[in-house]
């Protein structure tokens, strides 16, 4: 294997490493933010998941992957801002009925009932034009 190949391979696995970490941390964090919805909102309607992404609660859940840009010029496209807060809310909405599962003993699939639904808000984020900070 030439050197070449062998820098893709690092380059490549580390990249791997990256998105797995990301996509982790990300259903991690959605996970404690739907927990906390649920504690603080016995109605589970759209509205209220609405309201309680509203709050700016889905610019915290993003802020570090969101440091990583020019977030003051990120803001000034407000289609691209629109996009971001309803993947998260759509997001938040697949947890929450991922947990309510759960507690009613339903088992339900994770992979199933919510990363394959996750995947499917791709088309939600999939055009944003992200503008680095560096």
């Amino acid at each position: 294997m030439d050197s070449v190949s062998k820098e893709f391979k690092i380059l490549y696995q580390k990249a791997h490493e990256y998105f797995d970490n990301f996509q982790y941390t990300f259903n991690k964090d959605m996970t404690t933010l739907a927990k906390d919805f649920l504690v603080k909102n016995c109605d589970l309607s759209d509205n209220n998941i609405e309201q309680f992404i509203a709050d700016k609660v889905w610019q915290l859940k993003l802020s570090k992957y969101l440091d990583a840009s020019n977030f003051s010029k990120f803001k000034k496209s407000q289609s691209s801002l629109k996009s971001l807060k309803n993947f998260i809310t759509e997001s938040l909405k697949i947890y929450v009925e991922y947990l309510i599962s759960i507690h009613n003993q339903e088992k339900p699939s994770y992979s199933e009932d919510v990363l394959v639904k996750i995947k499917k808000l791709d088309q939600l984020t999939l055009h944003l034009n992200i503008p680095s900070a560096s």
